[in-house]
């Protein structure tokens, strides 16, 4: 028995939502039905291309695509332009951009946008956007490499005169050290002599008054042996004395001689 088949055209089947791995898709290869997995049907993706720019002259809405395209007309102004209206007036407040008309009050003020949302962010940039916005050193005249190595050049200069400068003192005060150094050495120089001299002195003094010493030493024995000498020959005058006797009177016996003498 023959198998037996529906036939469904697929331009009659309803249109699928969001596909998954889960689901099956069903393809005619070689003449013959097989199934795929979705991801196997997906491409490689595609170039986003460069942001699209919008602008406005005196006549025309412009377009261009990226920051290096050129301008081109994309609207006449003046196919949009509707009946002359009443004359608007703006203000700022806090940061908004407000309108009303001229002929309603203040109270009538409306925000038109904030501006923040006109502020461009560096995300907002494609990579070759982002490239132009680099700074090359090879970009820069001699005078813009001049300007910012200014800083370090004057840095450099006022460190090489503060070096000068120390370099210069200290050469006073090696200099005055070198002198005072000599100074010292001349005192103490002076120093020795003196205390030598002194040392000379103090040996003279001490031998004057060693040989002071020694002669007076040397007279006392030679008064004492005077006054011996004196003593022995009054003894043996009074023994003669005695003997022949002088006028009827006699010297006592025991009558010595005595001298006193300066003591130096």
């Amino acid at each position: 028995m023959a198998q037996e088949f529906d036939i469904i055209r697929a331009n009659l089947l309803p249109a699928a939502g969001t596909i998954t791995d889960s689901d099956m898709i069903l393809i005619i290869q070689g003449g013959k039905p097989k199934r795929a997995l979705p991801s196997a049907m997906k491409g490689k993706q595609g170039d986003p291309g460069e942001n699209v720019f919008l602008g406005v002259n005196t006549t025309h809405i412009l377009w261009k695509q990226g920051v290096g395209g050129s301008w081109q007309n994309l609207l006449e102004l003046e196919k949009i332009r509707g009946p002359r209206g009443e004359k608007p007036v703006f203000r700022k407040l806090a940061g908004t951009l407000q309108l009303k008309y001229e002929d309603e009050p203040d109270s009538a003020y409306r925000s038109i946008f904030d501006r923040e949302e006109l502020k461009m962010k560096f995300s907002d940039l494609t990579l070759s956007e982002k490239e132009l916005l680099k700074l090359h050193f090879s970009d820069l005249t001699e005078a813009d490499k001049a300007e910012l190595m200014k800083p370090a050049t004057d840095a450099a200069k006022d460190v090489r005169k503060k070096m000068d400068a120390i370099t210069e003192e200290a050469g006073i005060l090696k200099t005055d050290l070198r002198q005072l150094e000599a100074t010292v050495e001349e005192n103490e120089e002076q120093r020795i002599n003196d205390y030598s001299r002194w040392q000379a002195a103090e040996q003279v003094r001490e031998n004057a008054e060693q040989a002071r010493r020694e002669a007076e030493s040397e007279r006392e024995e030679n008064v004492e042996a005077t006054i011996g000498r004196l003593n022995s020959l009054s003894d043996h005058r009074d023994k003669i004395v005695t003997v022949t006797g002088t006028a009827g009177m006699k010297r006592p016996a025991n009558m010595r001689i005595r001298m006193s003498l300066p003591i130096r």
